[in-house]
């Protein structure tokens, strides 16, 4: 069965049936990032739930690879999905614990940078498509701390 969640996905609430495969597309702010991770991470399945990050690539919200690689202890890449996307398995189910502490937006500035460097690192392997998404946004968040939405991220310098 296929669910979507109209409206503010930070109201949203879910059933607690076990998720197989959740796309992420609501990902406009760190602050919904958190309240999606809540919302349904505790109910995805040990190495079997994929997670699609739909914007992971969008250099406008680096705040999804930082939230992406503050969880990969928890996640694995599986693939680059041609355009923006990265899909995940959960290699490991986050607990409403550990949810409520590991926050995107309890991050400082200097902790956002350096997750988005250890994220490129990771995603190398996908080739230089992302290689160079990454770069520019990394660019953009080092040039824009605490910027909370896309559209208010003044283009980084030098960026492609």
């Amino acid at each position: 069965m296929c669910n979507t969640t109209p409206g503010d996905i930070t109201d949203a609430t879910w059933d607690g049936t076990p998720i197989d495969v959740l796309a992420h597309d609501a990902s406009k702010s760190r602050k919904s990032m958190d309240a999606q991770a809540a919302i349904f991470w505790p109910h995805f399945r040990l190495g079997e739930t994929i997670l699609v990050q739909q914007d992971y690539l969008h250099t406008v919200q680096p705040w999804v690879p930082v939230q992406m690689e503050l969880w990969a202890d928890h996640f694995e890449p599986l693939a680059f999905i041609r355009g923006s996307s990265i899909a995940f398995v959960c290699t490991k189910v986050p607990t409403p614990e550990e949810l409520d502490k590991r926050r995107v937006a309890k991050l400082a500035h200097d902790e956002q940078v350096d997750l988005i460097h250890k994220a490129a690192t990771r995603m190398a392997h996908f080739g230089d498509t992302v290689i160079e998404k990454l770069g520019v946004a990394t660019k953009l968040l080092v040039e824009n701390p605490g910027v909370e939405q896309p559209w208010k991220l003044k283009r980084a310098k030098n960026a492609a």
